[in-house]
Order: structure tokens, then sequence, then C-alpha cells
């Protein structure tokens, strides 16, 4: 049975962030007059939770981390990173990164033609920058852009041989996990579907909030061309449940492709997560929300306060408001209704993750942390200083 320290069970930006610090590659201040830290010590080896820093993110590390990779980035300024990496690779854990497809995680399954969220800075993760990777690819990358999700899916898939960590990572999808003598014992499917016993000392998820969409439970749910994740290369009319970013993309994308769209949704436009948007910086969205409130969009028509309550074999939709239910006839049917992290690998100790440690992001599970939405955040900027407290954990235990 193949044994490792760490098993990672994800390959997204916060697994590969996490990958990064246990390979060896220690973050230090550039500016010795950052903040009162020491620059002389890794960052892995500071308490970083007495430095308070507000932003926006759910952890103080995180925000603290952001800031010195991202300079002032909510006011919309570049600057120039405050870390630096340094190499200690002969001091490097033994881990291995099971992802079900090529690195990146997840940002290989969104729509590439849709833009990100955030500026493409924003994207970065230590030591090799996105802008870097398009010099390399031989275009231009604008820092303060939103840019193609293709892009970013691509950037994160190179950053992992660029940085020396390919050989962590692993195709595989883990099916079950479970607590044995000294760690975990995983179960994990490869890609031509072999099964394969790993013992791990310690186990970190990684998953995400992409892997499984939430359903409606409504009759003709399951029929081929009801998607909840990716639209098809369909033509004719599709029905968009939804009014979350997601939902927002599914219609943005296919309008764009000159298709009609019926657009379900139940929660007032001007609460949705658009509505929270810059108008300025995020005009496609505004768009959209401007549809849903009753501006004319050719090809688009919204239905406030309705919910799908049937699919059938002919391709026709009920729609049921207030005022009762109305047919539609449609070639595709996509289901937006939010995700949730995949932990069935976990069985019945889903259940008793209990409180996360917010100084570790361990759980109350012995020798299991958890990264990413599952700690609180959900942008990658974030995402490097959650990778950075379970590393500093796992090497804490490896030097006691």
């Amino acid at each position: 049975m193949p044994a490792t320290r760490v098993l990672v069970v994800g390959n997204g930006p916060s697994a590969i962030c996490l990958s990064l610090f246990l390979s060896g590659w220690w973050p230090y201040l550039r500016d010795a007059a950052a903040l009162g830290l020491d620059p002389t010590r890794s960052l892995l080896h500071q308490p970083l939770q007495q430095v308070q820093i507000d932003g926006r993110g759910h952890h103080p590390v995180a925000n603290l981390i952001d800031h010195l990779l991202h300079p002032q980035a909510d006011s919309g300024r570049q600057r120039v990173a405050l870390l630096d990496l340094r190499d200690h690779t002969a001091q490097a854990i033994p881990h291995r990164v099971m992802g079900r497809t090529t690195a990146g995680g997840s940002w290989h399954h969104m729509p590439h033609q849709m833009t990100t969220l955030s500026p493409a800075s924003w994207m970065d993760l230590p030591g090799w920058s996105l802008f870097e990777w398009g010099r390399s690819q031989g275009r231009w990358i604008d820092p303060g852009a939103r840019i193609d999700r293709g892009q970013v899916a691509r950037y994160f898939a190179d950053y992992v041989p660029r940085m020396g960590l390919d050989s962590a990572f692993e195709q595989g999808t883990v099916t079950q996990a479970a607590p044995a003598e000294g760690g975990w014992q995983v179960t994990v499917k490869g890609p031509q579907g072999q099964a394969s016993q790993w013992q791990a000392g310690a186990l970190v998820l990684a998953p995400g909030m992409y892997d499984r969409p939430n359903r409606l439970e409504i009759p003709g749910e399951s029929l081929a061309w009801v998607n909840h994740r990716s639209l098809s290369d369909r033509d004719g009319p599709l029905l968009v449940v939804g009014a979350g970013l997601s939902a927002a993309d599914a219609v943005l994308a296919a309008l764009d492709a000159g298709r009609t769209v019926h657009h379900l949704f139940r929660q007032s436009p001007d609460t949705t997560p658009m509505a929270r948007l810059d108008r300025a910086l995020y005009t496609d969205y505004h768009r959209l929300l401007d549809g849903m409130n009753g501006h004319a969009i050719d090809g688009y028509t919204p239905y406030p306060a309705a919910e799908l309550t049937g699919i059938y074999d002919d391709g026709s939709c009920d729609i049921t408001a207030a005022t009762g239910t109305i047919s539609r006839s449609v070639a595709e049917v996509a289901i937006r209704v939010g995700s949730q992290p995949e932990l069935s690998l976990l069985g019945d100790l889903a259940d008793q993750l209990g409180t996360i440690d917010p100084l570790t992001l361990a759980t109350e599970l012995p020798n299991l942390y958890v990264l990413g939405p599952l700690a609180g955040d959900n942008f990658v900027r974030f995402l490097p200083g959650h990778a950075l407290v379970v590393a500093a954990d796992l090497l804490r235990q490896t030097t006691d």
C-alpha cells in the first residue's frame, strides 16, 4: 500500500498553493519593515494570526497573505508583491494531490469563454503571476482587467510544472477515506477505473464548491438535455433556472450565441449577487439584471417569482407562478441553483467535521484539514493564506 505524509483531495488553486509550500517553497517578506514581522524567518514559522489586517476574506491569515501578495488590491491599483519564495525543498513534506482532471480543478469545467469576476492579478498564485504566464505564451494580460476563465484554467495547469510540483499531482478520484492507525486510509479510483489504497498521515479536503450541483428534484430532471453544470452545443431555446452568477453565466453565454432564453428565478433581482457588483466594471451582469427587472433584451424572457415544476420528453416544461402554470418548449434546460462540496468520501463522518480551528483549519476529526470554500473563502486571492495556515501546522508537527 503506497503511503504519504499528506494526501490532498482536489487539485484546484488552494491545493496547488498547499503543494507549493509543502514542496519547500517558503514565503518570506520582501519589505523588512512590513507589519512588524521578521524578514529573516519564513512566514510559515511566524505567529501570523497576531497580525490583524482588514480584508474581504473570512480568515485573518488569508487577509494578511492577500495584502502581501496583492497590496492595495481593492483600490484597483497594481503593486509589486511583498513576498518572495525561497527554496527549502530539502525540507519538503511528502504529499500527493489527487484530482479528477488536470490541475486547476473546477476551473476546467467552467465556461471558458466567460470572463472572471475578479481582475487577473487577483488570480495570481505565489511565485509566478498570470501576467508572467501570459508573457510565456506570447500574449499580454492586463493585470487589472477581467479575463477569460479558460486562460485562468490553463495558467493553473501550467503553474504546477513551472514550480516543479508535478511529481506530487496524480489523476484520481478519492472515493472513500476512513481514520486508521497513524492517520487515514484512502481509496482512490484511477482514470481507468482501477482502485488503489493509500495510507496518509494527514488528509486535506480541498474539493471546492463545484462538484455536486444542487437539484430541483422534479420530474424530468434526469433527461439527457437537462444539465446542471455546462451548456451543450445544442441550438434552439434554452430555459435557465436560478438567480446566481452561474445562472447568469448560462444566460449570457446563450444570448451571445444567438439563442432564445427563458429565465426563471424566485429571488428578487435586486437581492441577487449581480446587484452587489459595480455597474461600471460588470456591465454584462448589470445588463442582465436590467433584463430581469423588465428591460427588453432581444431573445430574453424573464419569469420572476416562478418555478420549474416539470420537464417532459417532448421538450415542454411547466413554469409555475402565482398566476398559474404555463408550458414552454425548449431544446435544453440549464439548472443553476447552487452546488455543494463533494464529501461523500467521508460517509457518515461528513457530519462530524465540527468547528474548524481558526488557527490551523483543522477539523474535529484527527489529522483532517479543510481549504478554500470549506474554510469560508471562495475567491482565489484568499486561498494562498488558507494553504499557508495548513502547511505551517503540518511543518510544526514534523519538527516537534
